[in-house]
């Protein structure tokens, strides 16, 4: 998972009453009016210690749709703008899945534990051929964890890992690294990481992301390395260690000749000075190819954009 900026996204719109199952339909895809797809829709949980599962179903029977979604959460119990940028977190997912009419729906989870409302918020689905272009949400609230998997994102909390896996590897391993990549007046690439044909493949982390004016950023994977590239210095995470262990990777920036190919991953629109983390796992670069992941600029900035990204490599 990852943590995207709470600009506005749409109505707020209150759930009232709800339960253990309940259900939202005829959610028009494509569109913030009632009753919209494109909406932040908030409630009361049903009880202090509970997660809260999201599934999407579309009834268009021509096209599928993609969407974003993303649980909040507050501790403020007559807080009613989950837009206003003061709510938390709990999950995030980009380019979902709703499958055609009736295939799978696509699904968002998060334990809310502790949270005195919870706001589901969706956006970035738009309006395709097919009738009816509709969407059901199905949101459930359990004591349990959420299922993940078969097309659902969970961010349930699991016992059987003690430590983050980036943790783990840099105890065991001490091949855990960070660089951070600093570009004035970006147009287009400005961190961009490779497996630089080495022995070990990469397993990405995180990334924080931060523009000093307002920036469109965008993350693709590449097909190759570009050429003419500036290396970027990669710290070792595991600090006060004795036998120091080189990354195998390869960051960099500047490229004479930009890495290209690939697709475009995700991208966001960031405010001036406010730092985006970027949840990453789950993306791999595999060893021995050149094939990366990049980090840039939709649209030419005038100002500095940082960029440190987090990996880990076995």
């Amino acid at each position: 998972m990852g943590i995207v900026p709470q600009g506005a996204r749409g109505t707020d719109i209150p759930i009232f009453p709800t339960g253990p199952v309940f259900r939202l339909t005829g959610l028009v895809w494509g569109t913030s009016t009632q009753p919209g797809f494109n909406n932040n829709y908030f409630f009361t949980p049903l009880a202090i210690n509970e997660s809260v599962c999201v599934y999407v179903q579309n009834n268009n029977p021509t096209n599928p749709h993609t969407f974003t979604a993303s649980i909040l959460v507050t501790s403020n119990p007559s807080n009613t703008t989950p837009s206003d940028g003061t709510w938390q977190n709990a999950a995030v997912g980009n380019n979902l899945n709703a499958l055609t009419s009736p295939g799978l729906p696509g699904g968002i989870a998060a334990l809310v534990s502790g949270a005195s409302q919870v706001s589901i918020n969706f956006s970035a689905s738009s309006t395709l051929g097919g009738a009816p272009d509709t969407a059901n949400v199905t949101i459930t609230q359990t004591n349990g964890t959420c299922f993940a998997g078969n097309n659902m994102i969970s961010s349930g909390i699991y016992t059987v890992a003690a430590a983050a896996p980036i943790q783990a590897v840099s105890e065991s391993l001490s091949t855990s690294y960070g660089a951070t990549s600093t570009v004035i007046n970006p147009n287009g690439e400005a961190f961009h990481l490779n497996a630089n044909n080495g022995v070990r493949s990469v397993y990405l982390d995180r990334a924080i992301i931060s523009c000093s004016a307002a920036c469109s950023v965008q993350m693709n994977t590449r097909a190759n390395a570009g050429a003419t590239c500036t290396p970027l210095t990669a710290v070792n995470l595991k600090v006060a260690f004795v036998g120091s262990v080189a990354t195998t990777a390869l960051p960099e920036n500047a490229c004479g000749t930009p890495p290209s190919g690939g697709a475009v991953f995700s991208t966001y629109d960031l405010a001036a000075n406010t730092p985006l983390l970027v949840d990453l796992r789950g993306l791999l670069l595999v060893a021995n190819t050149t094939q990366g992941f990049e980090i840039g600029t939709a649209t030419a900035l005038t100002g500095t954009m940082r960029v440190t990204v987090f990996w880990y490599e076995k």
